[in-house]
């Protein structure tokens, strides 16, 4: 639950827009705006929180120009979790639609670490403000196939019109529960390389501290807690559920040793909650306890 500040940007009682408020990081992000005395304006209902603190703002193609103007219209704020889905690898088409939508207004936008690096297992680098992906926008621009460079590209080209909010992996409770067996085995695991973490609701609250605080201005926040690899979640797994059969370490994995410049996405989290990053162990273990394992 967020301390409330009378000096926040956008008073509490006031309307913010979240899209794609289904998503897992957006769910937690509405459910904090919520708890801080927001309305909420979203894709998604829900009869969780009551009447009068969520609307349903239906928009049918993100793509379009002026897409959300509706949505928007009387909100103080606006925390945009949602991209469109590209059905074009063309940048001519896709990269205007993702900037354009964060040129008229002054809101959030939870981008990606893939707007700034990939990860790169084993080797020592920095990771700040002014890390850009410059290889995606090239990509993006070059010769087929560039599909998945063109939606980084995308995010990266917004770059100097909001603040951005760059996660790396999303650990934690979910707060729904229904269908989390979203993956079975060793191979899936294999192929997601070392990186950072942050659990959801650090990541949600660094999200909306955003919005809220006055201070915060054209910034790049990167919520990376902790490096982690696979190995890591399976030796706490095998502490939270001996009784379970896990399969073994994965083996010659390395290790995230990038240089993350972080301290401002903390700085920003613990006057709302009183403590730095939750811990590595206690983020898998609120993952094992709101999950069907």
């Amino acid at each position: 639950m967020f301390h409330l500040d009378p000096e926040y940007a956008n008073p509490t009682g006031t309307t913010v827009v979240a899209s794609g408020a289904n998503g897992n990081i957006a769910n937690h992000i509405v459910d904090q705006l919520v708890k801080t005395g927001y309305s909420w304006l979203v894709g998604y209902s829900s009869q969780l929180y009551g009447p009068g603190k969520i609307e349903l703002a239906e928009v049918r193609n993100m793509a379009e120009s002026c897409a959300f103007d509706e949505a928007v219209k009387g909100a103080s704020g606006f925390i945009h979790m949602a991209t469109p889905v590209m059905e074009t690898a063309d940048p001519n088409i896709a990269i205007p639609v993702v900037v354009n939508g964060t040129l008229n207004a002054h809101f959030v936008l939870t981008s990606s670490s893939g707007a700034c690096t990939d990860a790169k297992p084993g080797k020592v680098f920095t990771i700040d403000s002014n890390t850009w992906k410059e290889e995606a926008e090239a990509a993006a621009w070059a010769h087929p196939p560039r599909k998945r460079s063109v939606e980084v590209g995308s995010r990266k080209q917004a770059k100097f019109h909001l603040q951005h909010v760059l996660p790396n992996a999303n650990f934690g409770s979910v707060l729904d529960k229904h269908h989390q067996n979203g993956f079975d085995g060793e191979e899936t695991l294999g192929n997601l390389p070392p990186q950072y973490l942050i659990n959801s609701m650090d990541d949600a609250i660094v999200c909306v501290a955003t919005l809220l605080y006055k201070d915060v201005s054209k910034e790049r926040i990167f919520t990376f807690a902790y490096s982690y690899n696979w190995n890591d979640i399976l030796a706490i797994f095998r502490e939270l559920c001996p009784g379970r059969q896990l399969i073994d370490d994965i083996p010659n994995l390395q290790r995230d040793l990038s240089v993350v410049t972080n301290g401002r996405a903390e700085d920003l989290l613990k006057p709302f909650v009183g403590h730095e990053w939750t811990s590595l162990e206690e983020t898998v273990k609120s993952s094992v306890a709101d999950s069907q394992v």
